[in-house]
């Protein structure tokens, strides 16, 4: 169902088109979420449309401050143009960044650490020391990235002789399939429990590779990382990569959790860019600008 037309007129909204799944969220000018949606995600050709219609539904202004995150930003700038120019006159684009920035952001915030990211897709992301970010995986090969949803789906579609998915969104169909594989993993099913194993060992693979290039934090102290994702979002799973990656780094790993989910900490970074225009604009009261 469409959300609810809210009360108060959005003074931001944003935008995280993952792999499986893209979520909406628009917020008023204190920050208070009025408005929310999630939807299967779609080719990227269709996403200005979805996020028109998004904010034509919950009565948002013309000009509405809008921050995106969307996947394939990190390797694919012209996907930042095509948004920006796709929603010129109904949103004011404030900025247009990757999901897994947005993810990292929404979980570790400005502190140096890393992401690592098992959903539909997986990848590992940390600071590179100038202001931006290196990643290790998030290839999207045809089998799905190593240790992700899609793999884990396809390898126990494949295990279980059953037909895999085909056709628009094919991949999140697939990954689903990795939920009955990791519960009979943790059920004690031999098989489904090798495959658990070999994901995690190519997840903390995928965080060795930051390290050996140098773009983990040192020292002797636990590593923040934060673990993002279907796969992670299961408690078993969750710890059992935690070892793997304590094996494999040789130090502790203190976990952090999203402290808000990535399409509002876009809409928050949106209100927050479209109050410091307001400050710049030529004769701006600095004085409502709270």
């Amino acid at each position: 169902m469409p959300p609810v037309k809210p009360r108060k007129i959005p003074a931001a909204a944003g935008a995280d088109r993952g792999a499986s799944w893209t979520r909406f969220c628009a917020v008023d000018s204190r920050g208070e979420v009025i408005a929310r949606d999630r939807l299967p995600t779609r080719d990227i050709k269709f996403f200005p449309a979805m996020i028109k219609d998004f904010l034509d539904r919950c009565g948002s202004p013309p000009g509405v401050p809008l921050f995106v995150a969307t996947r394939g930003a990190f390797s694919q700038a012209w996907k930042k143009d095509f948004i920006t120019a796709s929603l010129a006159g109904r949103a004011e684009t404030a900025g247009v960044i990757s999901d897994a920035e947005a993810a990292y952001g929404s979980a570790l915030g400005n502190r140096r650490g890393l992401l690592l990211i098992a959903g539909t897709g997986s990848v590992a992301m940390a600071p590179d020391g100038r202001g931006g970010f290196i990643k290790a995986g998030g290839h999207a090969p045809e089998g799905g990235d190593p240790g992700s949803g899609l793999w884990v789906g396809l390898a126990w579609l494949k295990l279980k002789r059953k037909k895999t998915p085909s056709g628009e969104g094919s991949s999140g169909r697939a990954a689903s399939f990795a939920a009955e594989a990791i519960k009979k993993a943790r059920d004690g099913d031999a098989a489904a429990l090798e495959l658990a194993e070999l994901a995690w060992t190519e997840l903390a693979a995928l965080a060795a590779e930051l390290r050996d290039d140098g773009f983990l934090p040192g020292g002797r102290g636990p590593l923040p990382a934060a673990l993002w994702g279907g796969l992670t979002d299961d408690e078993w799973f969750r710890a059992g990569l935690v070892r793997a990656l304590e094996k494999r780094l040789s130090r502790k790993i203190k976990v952090f959790r999203p402290s808000l989910p990535p399409e509002l900490y876009c809409a928050l970074k949106a209100l927050k860019a479209g109050k410091c225009a307001k400050r710049k604009a030529p004769g701006g009261d600095l004085r409502r600008v709270t």
